[in-house]
């Protein structure tokens, strides 16, 4: 087969391009905010456009290094992403007095408790409480409740 055939695509050397390892050597400082900015959760689209790079070399990176592209930080910063997006329509539909918001209310609802799930913030707050009740205490609830008046009605069938 030819060299530049594609049936040899897999078995050619990486070049470096492709791992981050020209990029880890001639410029570490770029590569080590790269790899931070990966680890912090910040989603590849943005990466891409900040650092300008190719999705493929982000990849690598993550490979190499390591790194969870499933982490739970790009997780909660997506959620957050939509979460917003669902406030901002939400604000605009009431600002112009369309009903388009309440289609924005149950999504944000949802998103923003899932947010606060993920962030192991409470979501809710359950309140116990054990109440003792003595003899004296329960005469007394009884000795404040109202009279009611009611008719005795006989079944006739």
């Amino acid at each position: 087969m030819p060299p530049k055939s594609i049936a040899q695509w897999n078995k050619r050397p990486p070049t470096g391009l492709t791992t981050g390892q020209k990029l880890k050597q001639r410029d570490p400082e770029r590569y080590n905010a790269l790899c931070r900015a990966l680890s912090l959760g910040v989603p590849h689209e943005t990466v891409t456009k900040v650092f300008q790079t190719s999705r493929e070399l982000i990849n690598a990176v993550c490979k190499i290094e390591k790194i969870d592209p499933a982490s739970d930080q790009l997780i909660i910063n997506k959620l957050a992403q939509a979460q917003n997006l669902c406030a901002d329509a939400l604000i605009t539909s009431l600002e112009e007095g369309t009903l388009k918001g309440e289609k924005a209310a149950v999504p944000l609802g949802i998103l923003t408790d899932k947010l606060d799930q993920l962030m192991r913030r409470p979501t809710k707050i359950v309140e116990t409480r054990n109440i003792n009740l003595t003899q004296a205490a329960l005469e007394d609830l009884i000795n404040q409740a109202k009279p009611i008046e009611a008719e005795v009605v006989e079944d006739k069938t």
